[in-house]
């Protein structure tokens, strides 16, 4: 009689390769989403650090240097990634010198859905006008962020 240990015997069969590639199967499928959901939120939160800081930068800059400053953001729907930039002209003038220039670049999958625009902070750091600035994931309109700038 020819006994075989149960000890001695190794391996999967394959009734157990295709059980747990099913497993493995299940939870890519599931996890995947929730992932992306997580990475979205990551990238608008970065975005909404970067234009928080470029909005106080501004401020700061205004009442530093006791100037007027211009926040552009660039928001074409041909363009991506969408980009703040922060101008100070020179002191007295109307033109933009260019003589202090600091660009903010979003992550690219952030959008900046009110489009471009043009704000001037006074030298106290004040709005002439109040903006609207949404920001919203591409790969989830509901995932949005907002400022009003005044």
């Amino acid at each position: 009689m020819n006994h075989t240990n149960k000890a001695t015997m190794k391996g999967l069969t394959a009734i157990e390769l295709l059980i747990i590639t099913s497993i493995i199967a299940l939870i890519v499928v599931f996890a995947t989403p929730m992932m992306n959901s997580v990475f979205a939120k990551s990238d608008l939160d970065s975005a909404v650090e970067i234009t928080e800081q470029s909005i106080h930068k501004a401020r700061v800059a205004a009442r530093l240097y006791d100037t007027y400053v211009v926040m552009r953001v660039e928001a074409d729907q041909d363009m991506n990634p969408h980009s703040i930039t922060i101008l100070m002209p020179g002191k007295d003038t109307d033109e933009l010198l260019g003589e202090w220039k600091e660009e903010f670049v979003l992550p690219d999958s952030v959008r900046i859905v009110s489009g471009n625009m043009l704000i001037n902070f006074d030298a106290e750091g004040k709005v002439d006008f109040p903006a609207k600035l949404l920001i919203a994931s591409n790969q989830d309109d509901f995932k949005q962020k907002e400022f009003i700038i005044q």
